[in-house]
Formats: structure tokens, sequence, C-alpha cells
């Protein structure tokens, strides 16, 4: 299951609270529907149906079924931030192996 590091969720909070989310809102990470391969991260008032539910922190993550797979040993983080960059950037890494 993807994973969150401390930085992430922070970010996932601050995102959907200055976007006035509903209670009970995420991000959404799903496949791009205009770059074959990526991820498209969004906000959603709700889970669609099937969306595999991260719960880490204040604002849950929602990742679409067919993302699940793909996502399912890595971790989202934040990338550092870039010049003239209006927020954060998110990215992701291998989980750590547990011993």
């Amino acid at each position: 299951m993807l994973t969150l590091t401390e930085n992430a969720q922070t970010a996932v909070n601050e995102i959907a609270a200055s976007a006035d989310l509903p209670q009970g809102g995420g991000l959404r990470i799903a496949p791009s529907a205009s770059q074959p391969g990526g991820l498209d991260l969004g906000l959603a008032p709700e889970p669609v149906p099937g969306d595999q539910v991260i719960e880490t922190g204040a604002v849950p993550v929602f990742v679409e079924p067919q993302a699940s797979e793909a996502l399912d040993a890595l971790t989202l983080d934040t990338a550092p931030a870039q010049p003239g960059q209006p927020g954060p950037a998110f990215q992701l890494t291998p989980q750590a192996a547990t011993a």
C-alpha cells in the first residue's frame, strides 16, 4: 500500500485546508488522462467507489484502483520547492525495506 511521509501528509493537509475541502474529502491519485503512464493528483470531495483510502492524517488520500497496484511499494513525499513553483511538489520513492 502507498505510504506517505510526514512532510507529504502535512502538505496534503495544508492544500485541503486552503481549498476549503468538505469534511471527508481528500487528495485523489489516478492515472493521467492526458499523459500516458503519468498520474494526476487532485482534490476530491469523497472517494470514488473502489478507491483505496489511506488515512494517515487529517485528510485522507484516495488511490484509484488502477493506480493502486503501481503505487503499492512506493512512498509519497514532498520534493524540494523550485523557484516560481506555486505549491508543493510531490515525488514517489521506493518504500524502505523492513527487517
